[in-house]
């Protein structure tokens, strides 16, 4: 099965998107429905891979303009937040290793293996 990807997703994304519905398909898991999740989890990449590219030059700590402090950077706050939302939307899609080993162990994943929802 081939999922088109939006026509508006960036290169880091596109890649990505390639990457993810081949290996879903390989697995035998790629789904119509997974389009939309797929979506928001190749957009969400995209984010932490610009910030990630910034903190790599830059670092996760800076030093604040208007009062001369340190801190964590904004970029690096990004990143935090969306590692934790990319690993919902993998484990969604059964691309985690514990999603992995569930379906290892079944066969299927069933209503009461299925991951968790999507909290923001």
């Amino acid at each position: 099965m081939k999922l088109t990807p939006p026509e508006d997703l960036s290169d880091e994304a596109l890649l990505e998107w390639h990457r993810v519905t081949a290996e879903l398909d390989e697995l035998g898991l790629l789904k119509d429905t997974d389009r939309a999740v797929l979506t928001l989890y190749t957009r969400t990449w995209q984010v932490w891979h610009a910030a990630a590219r910034h903190v790599a030059v830059v670092g996760p700590v800076v030093t604040w303009e208007h009062n001369g402090l340190r801190g964590l950077s904004l970029e690096y706050k990004a990143m935090k937040d969306m590692a934790r939302l990319l690993n919902q939307f993998l484990s969604q899609l059964g691309l985690t290793a514990k999603a992995r080993g569930e379906l290892k162990q079944t066969g299927e994943v069933t209503e009461d293996k299925q991951p968790k929802r999507l909290e923001y």
